[in-house]
């Protein structure tokens, strides 16, 4: 019995370790955070409590919730340069036209996650969708209503 107790200790131990190595990030204090990066955040956002991760790639992560208490996501090159911003959305923050292109084109499926994704270059909608017996679909649909492919 006694050999089977610590043979299941070590293989949960075993597991944490290969689970907590795949993780892509690593938590950065931010005094760890290059100056450049840290002002570039503290321009575009009004932020007190964020955590920081790098991630691989080099690229770093500001998590924090905005004013409506909504998840948010920036990535910043080391250079300060931003790269994108990722809102978890409340279902209710999802405009009607936008919702008005997701019932006209699958009006079968639920709407599951709302992400608001902000790019240099474009702004976008990441839908999750599902449906009973089905594999969900993860669409994506500009502010004016136009469906990316």
């Amino acid at each position: 019995m006694k050999k089977i107790l610590l043979l299941s200790v070590a293989i949960l131990t075993a597991m944490t370790l290969v689970f907590a190595s795949c993780d892509k990030s690593d938590d950065v204090d931010a005094s760890k955070v290059p100056q450049v990066v840290l002002d570039a955040f503290k321009a575009k956002y009004n932020a007190t409590l964020v955590q920081w991760e790098k991630e691989n790639g080099g690229l770093y992560k500001a998590e924090f919730r905005d004013e409506k208490g909504r998840e948010v996501e920036a990535y910043f090159k080391k250079d300060g340069d931003w790269v994108k911003t990722e809102t978890d959305l409340y279902l209710t923050d999802l405009p009607e036209n936008i919702k008005s292109v997701v019932d006209t084109n699958w009006p079968d499926w639920a709407i599951d996650d709302v992400d608001f994704i902000e790019l240099p270059d474009y702004n976008f909608y990441l839908i999750e969708l599902e449906k009973l017996n089905s594999r969900d679909l993860h669409i994506r649909i500009t502010p004016d209503g136009t469906i990316l492919e």
